[in-house]
């Protein structure tokens, strides 16, 4: 069979310079929780699906990424990765604080589902978890990568690698339910609508410099 595809089509495919806001999310004890739940009934089960819309493969969180009109762009694991602001380019500042903005409540909304299930689990005996998120805006590269016969729509950059480098800093430091890490880009755009900290200037894995770091608070 003939493709009709060439590289240069594949080529043209990609779109740099998007301004997204990206999600790096992992849920802490997933593993641990799911072999409790194996257990059960399945009530517990629909207790899962009910609370986070779960329906396997997918993490838990992919439904509520969407209704905050996000894209789940991959599964990794017990993660999961999300990007707000595409297909659709955002070109203006007012766009692509939105996007940022609602990155950060969908993180926030992540929180407040998982603080409810985990106390209906702790009543059931069961192990509770916890979740980290990395948020990052800035710049990527998006669209259909991969060879002739097969290709996928992702997002890749600097942007990217911030958010999941944000997640996975200081793993020890997870005081609450749901941590919410966000650079400095994201800071301008949600400072005045969210509860925030200054972290420090940390050095993230793979930079050089030492970055600005906050954790947003419900």
């Amino acid at each position: 069979m003939k493709f009709n595809i060439t590289r240069k089509k594949l080529k043209q495919s990609l779109w740099k310079g998007r301004n997204i806001a990206v999600i790096f999310s992992t849920v802490v004890g997933l593993v641990l929780l799911l072999r409790s739940l194996g257990q059960l009934q399945g009530l517990e089960w629909m207790a899962l699906d009910l609370f986070f819309r779960w329906h396997p493969p997918e993490p838990l969180d992919s439904q509520i990424v969407l209704d905050h009109d996000g894209v789940v762009d991959k599964f990794i694991g017990d993660a999961v990765m999300a990007v707000f602001g595409i297909p659709i380019p955002r070109t203006t500042s007012e766009d692509i604080s939105q996007d940022a903005t609602a990155a950060v409540r969908c993180a926030l909304e992540m929180g407040t589902q998982l603080a409810t299930l985990n106390q209906h689990w702790h009543q059931k005996g069961l192990p509770t978890v916890a979740m980290r998120v990395g948020i990052a805006t800035g710049l990527v590269v998006a669209g259909s990568l991969g060879g002739l016969r097969r290709q996928n729509y992702t997002t890749i950059g600097d942007t990217v690698n911030l958010a999941a480098r944000l997640e996975s800093y200081e793993k020890s430091m997870q005081d609450g339910i749901c941590r919410i890490l966000i650079s400095e880009e994201t800071y301008q755009y949600v400072y005045h609508q969210f509860s925030t900290q200054l972290i420090g200037k940390v050095k993230l894995k793979g930079k050089e410099k030492s970055l600005a770091v906050y954790q947003v608070f419900a």
